[in-house]
This record gives structure tokens, C-alpha cells and sequence, in this order.
């Protein structure tokens, strides 16, 4: 598994644009970009423990894209 990730992290790092460590925001893109939220792919979960980056709270994060979703006038999640 470890060798499977520094191959990865190697490979971003190697020039494919930004990233979170384990996907650049190019393949991450979907549909309209509406832009990057402050957190990792850990963070985005609230993973490790529940912890996340300071400033980021996933929970509120996904309320506003539920939000966002369901109603096109509120507010973008970003």
C-alpha cells in the first residue's frame, strides 16, 4: 500500500497541476466548476477522528452543497 502512494504522490507531483495529494483538481472536475474547498480528501470527510484543516467544517460544507443543490439560487457551497 505505501509503495502505491508515494508512486501516486510522486506521480502528482511530477507537474499535473494542483492536488490534494491524491487527485489533481483537473480529474476531479465535474460538471460547472464552481472551485476548491480548503481541505485534503481526508478533510473533505472529516477524517482523521473527526478532525479537519483549521477553517474547514465538513459537515457545514455539505449542508450548503445539499442546499445548493436542491435550490439553484442558494448560494454556492465554495
Amino acid at each position: 500500500m505505501r509503495s502505491a502512494l508515494v508512486g501516486r504522490l510522486s506521480l502528482l507531483l511530477s507537474g499535473h497541476g494542483a492536488n490534494d495529494g491524491l487527485v489533481s483538481v483537473d480529474s476531479a472536475r465535474h460538471g460547472v466548476f464552481l472551485g476548491t474547498v480548503p481541505a485534503d480528501h481526508l478533510d473533505e470527510v472529516g477524517q482523521i477522528l473527526g478532525t479537519t484543516a483549521l477553517g474547514f467544517s465538513h459537515k457545514t460544507f455539505y449542508s450548503r452543497l445539499a442546499r445548493f443543490v436542491t435550490d439553484p439560487s442558494a448560494p454556492s457551497p465554495i
